[in-house]
């Protein structure tokens, strides 16, 4: 049954607060994970919401399935999720239209959604295996393929799986090592 109530608290950097409930009931605790939201997008105190209990790992009473109440645009599943892909569906746009133009091979283009495939499985492979304290993907690896043309995937991928898309130092070489692969791409179309 869903819940209405207010964000009363919360705190950006670690991820989480709490909802004052509108029938009275005790707190509920809430995590990022638990929002349907937009990438980019966080609560904030004095957000009125919409959601479901649940009790999470730690037992105690938590919130799932967050909504803000009121938000048009967050209602809208649809687009919310077609906003995810649009660097990508962008890129492939580019990308289609540049290889029907006849400015870059059929094999380019290949290469190209190997490279976007590859890209987004090695973020995924990363993410699980921070979770389990495994062997983790060196940052290296995931700079190499956003400059050889893996950048939307990788865009997907951080925004999809909230995988290193709050590490300001990675973002600063993802977005250097995206910027070098247009400017080659746009180096290569002048020649």
């Amino acid at each position: 049954m869903a819940q209405h109530g207010q964000i009363i608290k919360w705190d950006s950097q670690k991820g989480f607060g709490f909802i004052r409930p509108d029938d009275g009931t005790a707190d509920v605790f809430a995590h990022i994970k638990a929002f349907d939201l937009p990438p980019d997008t966080g609560p904030a105190q004095g957000m009125r919401v919409k959601y479901a209990v649940k009790i999470d790992a730690h037992s105690r009473v938590a919130a799932a399935k967050v909504r803000i109440e009121g938000s048009s645009f967050l209602g809208c599943g649809t687009v919310r999720r077609m906003g995810r892909f649009l660097p990508l569906l962008t890129a492939a746009g580019v990308i289609a239209f540049l290889q029907i133009s006849g400015k870059i091979s059929l094999a380019l283009c290949g290469a190209a959604a190997v490279i976007n495939a590859l890209t987004y499985a090695l973020y995924a492979q990363d993410k699980s295996s921070a979770r389990q304290r495994r062997w983790r993907t060196p940052e290296a690896t995931l700079h190499l393929m956003s400059l050889l043309g893996g950048w939307p995937a990788a865009f997907l991928a951080q925004r999809q799986l909230r995988h290193k898309n709050r590490k300001s130092s990675f973002q600063i070489i993802y977005v250097a090592s995206t910027l070098l692969n247009i400017a080659g791409l746009y180096w290569y179309l002048q020649r």
